[in-house]
């Protein structure tokens, strides 16, 4: 079992390094990546430190609504771990499957914090997931009705996969479809043993979030600021570019691009970015190489924030207590 288990995470590691390859190839065959260079060279820098604290402020808001989702009142991490959590989220974000991979450390590291509220810690950050995704795409939408001309876009497409994706959320909170998957889960032992709990621990986490909507409700009220700095990021950045762009235009474009670079086709969403990037600016009449560009403004940002998170790998604020507590 184990032996499988491992040739897939291999198998999967190998397409999205071919994904990963074959974007990288397109981008240098395709584009002129020496006038994105001297686009990035010419920046004034100063704009990274502002960007760089933004993007702080905003993990630290993400942290919060990771920690209002947590479906049990007695066993919730301490603020600062929710903090350090989601910087080292964003630090294995640059280099894991899909722009979201990162989720997956948070969830090993609050796992491993809070031993015996395994599943719960892994449902907390699902749903944190969810949340932020619906509520990006939702502005995205709304984005769309505010900007101008949009060439070479078929809105019905875009309709359809916001149906899509409500009607997918509407199922996984419907109690009667989650019973009548765990009745048919329970004639198999094996897929029983293997997800009866988590069915079981959702159903428990649905009427946690049922009877505590307010919560639900502030989550997604969190996501207006924590999805409003990133797009002012980018935008910030779009004006030192010169770009010709409305804030509108800019929120569309990075909405969607998000939700592309969340789907784990590729190592730490590189290249798919990009590609997302010179469809959707592509739109508004921006040229290819402008697209690259700010796609890798937002990778330089995303690094430096990596940068400041390296040094919580290690918790030294624990360390602190513990030495205090030995004295």
């Amino acid at each position: 079992m184990r032996e499988l288990l491992v040739s897939k995470k291999q198998i999967r590691f190998t397409l999205n390094a071919i994904v990963l390859i074959a974007c990288i190839w397109l981008l240098f065959r395709k584009y002129n990546l020496e006038e994105v260079a001297i686009h990035t060279k010419s920046l004034n820098y100063f704009i990274f430190i502002v960007s760089v604290s933004i993007s702080i402020v905003r993990i630290w808001l993400s942290g919060l609504r990771w920690e209002t989702l947590y479906p049990d009142n007695d066993a919730h991490l301490s603020k600062w771990s929710y903090f350090r959590f989601s910087m080292l989220a964003h630090l294995f974000n640059r280099f894991m499957l899909g722009a979201l991979g990162g989720d997956i450390i948070k969830t090993a590291y609050a796992v491993k914090e809070q031993k015996k509220k395994r599943i719960k810690s892994v449902i907390a950050v699902l749903v944190d997931r969810i949340v932020g995704l619906i509520s990006i795409f939702v502005f995205g939408i709304l984005a769309l009705f505010m900007t101008r001309d949009i060439y070479g876009f078929d809105l019905s497409k875009l309709l359809f996969i916001f149906i899509a994706m409500v009607g997918f959320i509407v199922v996984l909170t419907n109690k009667s479809v989650l019973n009548f998957v765990e009745r048919f889960l329970s004639r198999t032992r094996f897929l029983q043993s293997f997800m009866g709990k988590i069915i079981r621990n959702w159903k428990e986490s649905l009427n946690y979030y049922g009877a505590n909507r307010k919560k639900v409700f502030y989550s997604f009220i969190l996501c207006i600021p924590i999805h409003l700095l990133s797009f002012v990021i980018f935008y910030i950045f779009s004006r030192s570019l010169g770009m010709d762009l409305t804030f509108f235009e800019i929120v569309f474009a990075i909405a969607i691009m998000w939700l592309i670079t969340a789907l784990p086709i590729s190592i730490g969403g590189i290249g798919v970015r990009e590609l997302s990037l010179i469809w959707l600016l592509g739109m508004f009449n921006v040229s290819s190489e402008m697209a690259i560009t700010l796609s890798v403004m937002g990778y330089i940002n995303g690094i430096i924030v990596s940068i400041i998170a390296l040094p919580l790998l290690f918790d030294f604020r624990k360390k602190t207590k513990s030495h205090i507590s030995r004295m």
